[in-house]
């Protein structure tokens, strides 16, 4: 039997599973602590942050409140700050992947990942470059 599609989650419902995942990495938690401060079974976080399951409202305010997020983040598309002229942007890209060895094969990878994907990664590599002590 063939599953419904108007059940199948659509392209928001799958942006905030996404940045579920990527709020709980950044908060430095594991599913099973979330789940615990959630008080659902890991197998249902896993669920919202494969955006197999849609997360109702009060729930995502706890997982909000939990990571440390305004409730607005999940709603957001792409990075929260803002990235900058596209020019400047391909000219960093393009100086980065001449003077760095490894540049080449992480824009190599960078080009397979999904959508869900992308937002963890970019989320972290924002963490990791804009927020060094």
């Amino acid at each position: 039997m063939a599953k419904n599609a108007t059940k199948a989650p659509g392209a928001l419902s799958k942006a905030i599973a996404a940045k579920m995942r990527a709020a709980r990495i950044e908060a430095g938690m594991s599913q099973e602590a979330l789940a615990l401060e959630l008080g659902v079974t890991c197998q249902q976080v896993q669920k919202y942050e494969k955006g197999l399951n849609r997360i109702g409202p009060d729930r995502l305010q706890q997982v909000a409140t939990t990571t440390g997020r305004p409730i607005m983040y999940f709603f957001q598309q792409g990075p929260a700050e803002p990235a900058g002229d596209l020019g400047e942007i391909l000219e960093e890209v393009i100086l980065w992947t001449i003077s760095c060895p490894s540049a080449r094969k992480v824009l190599a990878a960078i080009s397979h990942l999904d959508e869900a994907d992308s937002v963890l990664i970019a989320s972290v590599v924002e963490r990791i470059a804009f927020h060094k002590m």
